[in-house]
C-alpha cells in the first residue's frame, strides 16, 4: 500500500553501454520507470578485452553480478611495466584497491544487460536519440518523443544529447591508434599477470583474459604507417619488442580478428543541463592508460543512480549538479593523468627515450601510483 502512494519516476536513459546499463538497474530496483534507447538492433560491446579495477568490481559487487562476470574472466596477480626487451620497469601486486580483473569486454555487456532487464528497465533497440531538452525531452530518429523525470546520456564520445545541448568544451580525436587482439590461447602468456612494454613511440600491452584467452593491444601514433597496419606485421613489431615475438607470431597465426580505433577525449562545459545528466565517455572519453574508461562509466553512474534514489524528495537538477560536484574532480584528475601518459608515449624527444625508462620506474613509487590511480578507490556509493 505505501508503494502505491509513491509517485513513479521515470527515467529515459540514452544508450546500452557500460554507464547506461548500469544506471538504469540501480533506478529499476527502485522502482523506478526505466527506458533504454540503443541504435543497434541488440545489446553488444564493440571490443576485446577489458580490465576490472576495484571501482568497477566494486559495483558489479554492488550489483550483485560479480561472480557472473568472474566465470568468464580471471584474477590478475600482477601487473607490470617492461621495456621493449621484457626488462621489469614497474611491478605491483594486485590487491586491496588495487586489485583487477579481466574479462572479454561482451562478457561484462551481457551480465549488465541481464541485470538492466531483470530488474524491470525496458530496451528499446533501434531507436538512436538524437536530442534531448533540459525539461526531460528525448527525441530519436523516428521523429518519437518521450518525456522523462530525468535522461541520462549515455551516448558514446559523439553523444547527440551532449551535442544537442550545447555542452561540449572539447572534443578531439588523438593521433594515437589502439589495435586490440583477443587469442583464442594462453600458450604465450600463461601466466595471471598484465604487462605494458614500452619501446619508442610504441606500447604492447598483453593479458591473461580469462582460463584460455588472451588479450593484446598494440599501442602507436597514426603516422606509424606500417605499425598500423592489419594484420600486424610480425617482425616489424618484434624488432620493436623482441620479448614479445610468440605473441605477434600468434597473432598471425591464428588470423585473429582486429578492433581499431584512435584515442579520443572529451572534456564538457557541464556534465548537467537541467533534468538531464551525461555519463561515461560522453562525459569524459579519456585515453585507456589507466584502464579507467569503464570504471569510471561504472562508478559515476551508480553514483548518479543511487543519488536520484536516496535524495527522491529534492528536485531532480539539484540532485544532478550535486552529483557532478561529487563525482567531476576525481574524474578530472584521472583524465589528466591518462592523457599524460599518452603523451610520454607520443611526445617523448627521440633522444630522450633512455630517460624515460628512469621516469616511468619513478612513476611506480607508491606516493605517485596512489595519486595517479585514485579513482580504483571510488566505489561508486552516494553518501
Amino acid at each position: 500500500m505505501e508503494r502505491d502512494m509513491v509517485i513513479e519516476r521515470r527515467a529515459h536513459v540514452c544508450g546500452a553501454g557500460l554507464a547506461g546499463l548500469t544506471t538504469a538497474t540501480v533506478l529499476a530496483r527502485a522502482g523506478w520507470s526505466v527506458t533504454v534507447h540503443e541504435r543497434a538492433t541488440e545489446v553488444r560491446e564493440v571490443g576485446a578485452g577489458i580490465y576490472l579495477k576495484n571501482n568497477l568490481l566494486s559495483v558489479l559487487e554492488h550489483l550483485g553480478i560479480a561472480d557472473q562476470v568472474l566465470s568468464h574472466g580471471i584474477v590478475l596477480e600482477r601487473s607490470q611495466m617492461r621495456d621493449g626487451s621484457g626488462a621489469v620497469l614497474q611491478d605491483h601486486e594486485l590487491n586491496g584497491h588495487r586489485r583487477t580483473w579481466m574479462c572479454p569486454r561482451e562478457s561484462l555487456i551481457r551480465a549488465l544487460a541481464d541485470a538492466a532487464t531483470a530488474a524491470g528497465a525496458q530496451l528499446k533497440l533501434g531507436s538512436r536519440v538524437v536530442a534531448a531538452t533540459p525539461d526531460g525531452v528525448v527525441s530519436n530518429d523516428r521523429g518519437e518523443q518521450f518525456h522523462a523525470d530525468v535522461v541520462i546520456a549515455a551516448d558514446g564520445v559523439s553523444s547527440a544529447v551532449r551535442e544537442s545541448l550545447d555542452l561540449t568544451a572539447h572534443y578531439q580525436r588523438l593521433e594515437t591508434v589502439a589495435t586490440r587482439y583477443l587469442l583464442p590461447s594462453r600458450t604465450a602468456w600463461p601466466e595471471a599477470i598484465t604487462a605494458m612494454h614500452w619501446a619508442g613511440r610504441r606500447r604492447v600491452g598483453v593479458s591473461a583474459v580469462s582460463d584460455d584467452q588472451t588479450y593484446v593491444y598494440l599501442i602507436c601514433p597514426a603516422d606509424d604507417r606500417v605499425g598500423t597496419r592489419v594484420p600486424v606485421e610480425v617482425r616489424n613489431w618484434s624488432d620493436s619488442f623482441p620479448a614479445l615475438t610468440s605473441i605477434f607470431a600468434e597473432i598471425r597465426h591464428h588470423g585473429t580478428e582486429a578492433i581499431q580505433h584512435q584515442y579520443n577525449i572529451v572534456r564538457c562545459r557541464r556534465w548537467v543541463a537541467g533534468h538531464v545528466a551525461l555519463v561515461g565517455d560522453a562525459a569524459h572519453a579519456q585515453p585507456p592508460t589507466l584502464g579507467q574508461g569503464g570504471g569510471l562509466a561504472l562508478a559515476n553512474g551508480h553514483s548518479l543512480a543511487q543519488m536520484l534514489v536516496t535524495r527522491h524528495s529534492d528536485p531532480i537538477d539539484d540532485i544532478l549538479r550535486a552529483w557532478e560536484r561529487r563525482c567531476r574532480p576525481l574524474t578530472n584528475r584521472t583524465q589528466r593523468w591518462a592523457m599524460s601518459l599518452d603523451k610520454i608515449t607520443n611526445r617523448w624527444p627521440a633522444p630522450l627515450l633512455p630517460i624515460r625508462s628512469v621516469l616511468l620506474g619513478v612513476m611506480g613509487r607508491p606516493f605517485i601510483q596512489d595519486r595517479m590511480r585514485a579513482a580504483e578507490r571510488f566505489d561508486g556509493r552516494a553518501v
